[in-house]
């Protein structure tokens, strides 16, 4: 049996300093609608979704949340005191490539928790998934995503076109972690 499929798959709640992020489940369906439908939102990733749409595109999501091994894995982040919603955040397989990525919430935005969370979520798929590197998108017109991807310590890959594309590889992670944490077996990719 490989490491793949002895490696617990079944995510679990992820704690930072300030926010719980809890993994998506069924009865998230309309906070994921809400947000794949808001407008203003998507304005930062692409183009908004009919309901209907993002009712399927949350059914593909837990699908690919309990496949073996995963193709998702998505938290809904909450403030630890308050339990408002901060966003969603996680990481898909998109073209075979786990790619990183977060929505928060407008109430919510300026206030650090993309970086928060998508750091707990970078050192899950290094630390306990065992990815081999970690991938990010975002659009060219959204300027703060810029210093966030580089604070989490990836690296902006040249040449791509349409959108900005980042990287970060298993040994960037471990050298940016500098030896706090301690990488799981590499597994997939």
């Amino acid at each position: 049996m490989s490491a793949a499929s002895t490696r617990e798959h079944r995510l679990r709640v992820i704690e930072t300093s300030r926010l719980h992020l809890h993994p998506l489940q069924q009865s998230d369906a309309a906070f994921y609608r809400d947000l794949f439908t808001d407008a203003e939102l998507m304005r930062q990733i692409g183009a908004p979704l009919t309901r209907d749409a993002a009712d399927a595109a949350f059914r593909t999501s837990m699908k690919m949340m309990q496949g073996v091994p995963p193709r998702a894995w998505l938290w809904r982040a909450e403030e630890r005191g308050s339990c408002d919603i901060v966003g969603l955040v996680g990481i898909v397989m998109h073209q075979g490539m786990p790619e990183i990525g977060s929505m928060i919430v407008a109430s919510q935005h300026r206030r650090g928790y993309a970086y928060e969370s998508l750091s707990a979520v970078r050192d899950h798929g290094f630390q306990t998934v065992g990815l081999v590197s970690l991938f990010g998108r975002q659009q060219q017109e959204n300027q703060r995503s810029i210093g966030l991807m580089t604070k989490l310590g990836f690296r902006q890959i040249p040449g791509l076109t349409g959108r900005i594309h980042w990287r970060m590889d298993r040994d960037d992670w471990v050298e940016y972690a500098g030896g706090f944490l301690k990488p799981a077996p590499a597994v997939c990719s």
